[in-house]
């Protein structure tokens, strides 16, 4: 993953990339994190919308937003389970 900073904003995103869920990497992370990106399409080594919202969870995450999905299957934000959820529409600016 990648970890952003907004420093104009101070704000931490991160970017967890093509990834499965690893609890190891839990104490890597930062104790704030404004938003975090997760996969949830589970298929390339990607985590499944469950792993992802637990992902969020553990990571305390301030919002999630979930990619990979509804591109080449049928998944769709909506299988994300997460409170804070953010889902972008294609071309769609947003703060967060």
């Amino acid at each position: 993953g990648i970890i952003i900073e907004k420093l104009s904003e101070k704000k931490l995103y991160y970017v967890t990339g093509d990834t499965l869920y690893n609890r190891e990497i839990f104490g890597e992370l930062p104790q704030k994190i404004d938003a975090v990106f997760l996969p949830i399409n589970s298929s390339g080594n990607n985590m499944n919308a469950t792993d992802a919202q637990r992902f969020a969870e553990e990571c305390k995450a301030a919002v999630a937003v979930p990619y990979h999905y509804g591109m080449l299957d049928d998944i769709t934000a909506e299988s994300f389970d997460f409170k804070n959820k953010i889902v972008f529409n294609i071309y769609e600016e947003r703060d967060i």
